[in-house]
């Protein structure tokens, strides 16, 4: 791999793997979902649609992704093809085609109809709350606010030359090639938010198996942990107990040379008792025993022979753009070699103190840990607002809490706040219904055709709520919106006690973080 710069990019490149097809391309900016808020949730998403429509169609293939860390700009095909496709791509990011802004939002509301954040977004959601690597797991509600000036401000502070790396495999940079950016700052990751007041923890969800995350340094001896967790888990729950049909171990970046390990096991409803116990004792296992120098020595080489393949070598090009842009070491073939011969058996046991030690766990609903090492992740509040107490005439266990500091919902015991000082989002249509959502996760609704007093609690609501957390909402279809009842528009002026802590289940149909 060799190192060069255009216009102020960044450029690393290959001469690609024996047999390649084609020469291939990725231009990476340091910006993804967690860059975002919720109120802004889908800013990124739509700067990338509106770039590549800029950009028209083609005879070669070409395409974008955002994740939760980078935006990044695909193609393959001839040099000459590449190079116009990069070209217009920075080109596009100044001038983006703001009549389609509203186009491009329908697209990419359609494509959110088919995404499902499934496990690893329950995770997510449930570690880091509504921000930061929490966003992910929420649909990208802020499209429906967002204006022209908008998407014009976030590409010029993060679409720059600065915050930009450029990947070639198949060649040096073809000839003419330029990429028109303007001059910006370097962005860093975003540091965690937390919604965890301690780890280990655990929480149940509707699951299909068991999954679970650990925040790690990014070393060589997690990479072997990750090979030699996801062998051991293939083997015990598939092969040995028949338990599970997919297992699997993924590491993904995270700031301070830290990562977060994901582990998951599928099985049927009849066998997670089995399985949970299994798939934690695998993982309690490497935290307190050392591998053995066989197993390990097998983890080392396997890893040896994928990094040292023509085609890892190839493509670290891109591996060498996202190191450059977190501002990790950039490690060469050789180096990353070099550093699988120093780990030992301790080091791959302390990576699994580690991961034990920061582990969220996601059981099914009816499955507990065993022993007392897990907490529960809170899934409630323990403190409700202050303020005027409302309820609904059909459904008398419930109760809504609403006053200057945000919003309390009840069910019986059970209850939920969120405070206005520590609101991630206020989602506000039109018919009158309210959605909050707080940076912990935890939520609270209402629709105020089904409360005693609701017109007056959504008054208040939005006179309370910080202006820059109310997303408006479009309009609903008229079979969204429950009827009116009669008793609520009757006045209920009790005030508002405080309850006992609880969760009530998120309404609206988001994500939210529900009782067992």
């Amino acid at each position: 791999m060799k190192r060069t710069g255009i216009d102020g990019v960044p450029v690393f490149w290959s001469e690609g793997a024996p047999g390649d097809d084609g020469y291939r391309a990725a231009l990476v900016f340091r910006v993804g979902r967690a860059d975002e808020t919720l109120p802004r949730a889908g800013l990124t998403h739509l700067v990338e649609h509106l770039a590549l429509y800029a950009v028209g169609d083609a005879d070669y293939h070409h395409n974008g992704a955002v994740d939760e860390s980078t935006t990044v700009f695909v193609t393959h095909g001839e040099p000459a093809q590449v190079a116009a496709f990069l070209t217009s791509v920075c080109s596009s990011l100044a001038a983006l085609p703001m009549e389609r802004l509203e186009a491009e939002k329908n697209i990419l509301r359609t494509e959110a109809g088919g995404r499902d954040v499934g496990p690893a977004g329950q995770l997510l959601l449930w570690r880091y709350g509504a921000a930061t690597y929490g966003l992910p797991a929420y649909d990208e509600h802020g499209l429906a606010a967002l204006t022209p000036d908008d998407v014009r401000e976030w590409t010029a502070r993060w679409f720059t030359r600065t915050n930009a790396a450029l990947a070639l495999v198949g060649g040096p940079p073809p000839e003419g090639l330029t990429l028109p950016l303007p001059e910006g700052e370097r962005r860093p990751l975003p540091e965690p938010t937390s919604a965890l007041p301690r780890t280990p923890a655990y929480f149940n969800a509707d699951v299909n198996g068991v999954a679970l995350t650990g925040i790690v340094p990014y070393t060589t001896a997690a990479g072997i942990y990750g090979d030699i967790l996801g062998r051991r888990l293939h083997r015990v729950l598939r092969r040995e107990s028949a338990l599970s049909y997919t297992t699997s171990v993924e590491i993904s970046g995270r700031p301070g040379d830290t990562a977060e390990m994901l582990a998951f096991a599928d099985g049927l409803a009849e066998a997670r008792p089995e399985l949970t116990e299994r798939f934690r004792g695998e993982i309690e296992r490497l935290a307190a025993e050392p591998v053995d120098a066989d197993e390990l020595a097998e983890a080392v080489a396997t890893r040896r022979t994928r990094i040292g393949s023509d085609e890892t070598r190839a493509s670290q090009p891109m591996r060498s753009c996202l190191a450059e842009l977190i501002g990790t070491p950039i490690r060469s073939v050789d180096e990353a070699l070099a550093a699988l011969d120093a780990v030992g058996p301790e080091d791959v046991q302390e990576v699994g103190r580690t991961v034990l030690d920061t582990a969220l766990l996601m059981l099914p609903r009816g499955e507990e840990p065993q022993g007392a090492r897990f907490a529960r992740a809170p899934v409630s509040a323990t403190v409700a607002v202050d303020g005027r107490i409302h309820t609904r005439p059909d459904e008398p266990q419930l109760g809504l809490i609403v006053g200057r500091d945000g919003v309390t919902e009840l069910t019986g015991p059970n209850m939920a706040t969120v405070r206005f000082d520590e609101c991630a989002a206020v989602l506000a249509w039109p018919d009158g219904a309210r959605f909050l959502v707080g940076l912990d996760g935890m939520t609270a609704g209402i629709e105020p055709n089904l409360w005693h007093g609701g017109a007056d609690a959504v008054a208040a609501i939005d006179r309370y709520a910080p202006p820059d957390v109310v997303v408006r909402m479009p309009e609903r279809p008229a079979d969204r919106v429950p009827p009116r009842d009669g008793a609520a528009a009757e006045p209920d002026d009790r005030p508002g006690d405080p309850a006992r802590a609880g969760v009530v289940a998120a309404v609206f149909g988001l994500p939210a973080k529900i009782r067992a």
